[in-house]
C-alpha cells in the first residue's frame, strides 16, 4: 500500500508539473508592466509653500477634477494631523465632516465636487502644515505650509503675485525711473535676506548669488523691478523693495502653484521606457526621481547643466543598477531592460 500511495503522489506531481510548464510556456513574454509617474515623484509626499497675508483667504487644492466611488479625502492640520475636514463616497452616498474646533469655527469652505480646502479671514493662529490624503486604489499624500504674515503698518501696501512653478514672476518697482540719490534694495523672507540693490550715485549693481535659491534666477531692470525666473516652491514668501532716498518700500507676497499629475505607463518586459518630466530644465536646476514608498530618491542631480547626451545615473538601488538614464535635456527617466520588479 505504500508503493502505491507514493506511485499516486508521483503521478499527481508530473502532473502538476506538467500544467505549470504549459502556464508558462503560455504567459511568458506577455507581462505588461503598469508604472505610475506622479509629477515626477512616484507615491511620496509632496510639499508646497502656502504664504499668506491675515485677513486674506486661502486655498489649498485637491488637484482633482472630481471626487470619485469609494474615494476618501481627508484634510489634517498641525503636526498632531488634527482632523478638520473628511468627504467619503460610496455608492453614490457621501458623508461630509468639518470641524468645529474654535479656532476654525466659520472660516472653512470644502469644495464637495474636489475636496479642495478654502480657510477664509485666515489669523497667525492658522499659520502651519496641512495634510491632505487621498486614499483612492492607492494612498497619496500633499502637504501644505501655510504662513500667516501680519502686514499690518507698513506704507504702501503689499501686493499678492501668485505664479505656476516653472514659471517667471516679475515684481514691479512702481518708479517710472530711479533718481541720482535712489539707493535700491530688495529684500526676502522674515530674515531680510539681500537679493539685490542698485545706488544709482555710483552706478553699482548687485544681484545675490550666495543664497542657492536665487543662484542664476534673478534678473534686475533699470527702473528696479525684479525678475525671478523658474520660480520653485522655495521662492514663495514675501519681498520687500526699499528706495532709501525717497523713503518708500513696497512688499509682494508670492505663492508658488504646484501641478501634481498623474499619469499610467505601460510597456512589454524587456523594452525600454522614458517617463517624461514634461517641462524643460535650465542650468542649475536640481531634479530628483524616486520609485515606490522609499523616501530616498532613486536619481539626484543638483545644479543641472543641460547637454544633447543622455546621463548615465549612478544609483544605490541594485534594481536600477546599470538601467537608469536621464535625458540631458529634458530630465526624463530612461529604464532599458524592463523587468517586473520595476514596476510601481
Amino acid at each position: 500500500m505504500e508503493i502505491q500511495r507514493n506511485s499516486r503522489i508521483l503521478n499527481h506531481l508530473q502532473k502538476s508539473f506538467v500544467l505549470y510548464s504549459l502556464l508558462y510556456e503560455n504567459t511568458q513574454g506577455i507581462i505588461l508592466l503598469s508604472l505610475l509617474l506622479l509629477g515626477g515623484v512616484c507615491n511620496a509626499e509632496t510639499e508646497e509653500k502656502m504664504p499668506v497675508m491675515e485677513g486674506d483667504s486661502v486655498t489649498l487644492h485637491t488637484n482633482l477634477s472630481e471626487i470619485l466611488d469609494k474615494d476618501t479625502i481627508l484634510w489634517g492640520f498641525g503636526p498632531r494631523e488634527l482632523i478638520i475636514s473628511q468627504i467619503t463616497r460610496k455608492e453614490d452616498l457621501t458623508s461630509f465632516f468639518v470641524t468645529d474646533e474654535v479656532s476654525f469655527a466659520g472660516r472653512l469652505q470644502v469644495d464637495q465636487q474636489t475636496g479642495s480646502l478654502t480657510i477664509r479671514n485666515i489669523r497667525n493662529r492658522h499659520s502651519g502644515q496641512y495634510k491632505l490624503t487621498i486614499s483612492r486604489e492607492k494612498t497619496r499624500y500633499r502637504i501644505f505650509h501655510v504662513h500667516v504674515f501680519d502686514v499690518a503698518g507698513k506704507k504702501d501696501g503689499v501686493k499678492s503675485v501668485s505664479v505656476n512653478e516653472g514659471e517667471s514672476v516679475v515684481l514691479q518697482n512702481d518708479a517710472a525711473e530711479l533718481q541720482k540719490d535712489d539707493l535700491l534694495i530688495w529684500r526676502f523672507g522674515d530674515e531680510g535676506i539681500l537679493l539685490a540693490k542698485i545706488d544709482v550715485e555710483t552706478n553699482n549693481h548687485l544681484l545675490n548669488d550666495d543664497d542657492e535659491r536665487f543662484r542664476n534666477r534673478l534678473q534686475l531692470n533699470q527702473t528696479g523691478s525684479l525678475t525671478i525666473t523658474n520660480a520653485r516652491t522655495e521662492h514663495a514668501g514675501l519681498y520687500e523693495v526699499q528706495i532709501r532716498g525717497r523713503g518708500s518700500s513696497k512688499q509682494f507676497l508670492v505663492s508658488v502653484r504646484v501641478t501634481v499629475e498623474e499619469e499610467k505607463v505601460s510597456e512589454m518586459e524587456g523594452r525600454t521606457v522614458a517617463l517624461k518630466t514634461g517641462t524643460k530644465l535650465h542650468d542649475g536646476d536640481e531634479i530628483k526621481w524616486w520609485f515606490g514608498d522609499d523616501n530616498n530618491p532613486i536619481t539626484k542631480f543638483s545644479e543641472w547643466t543641460i547637454t544633447d547626451a543622455d546621463i548615465n545615473c549612478d544609483v544605490t538601488d541594485e534594481r536600477f543598477r546599470n538601467k537608469v538614464q536621464m535625458g540631458g535635456k529634458s530630465g526624463d527617466l530612461i529604464i532599458s531592460y524592463i523587468r517586473t520588479i520595476h514596476s510601481g
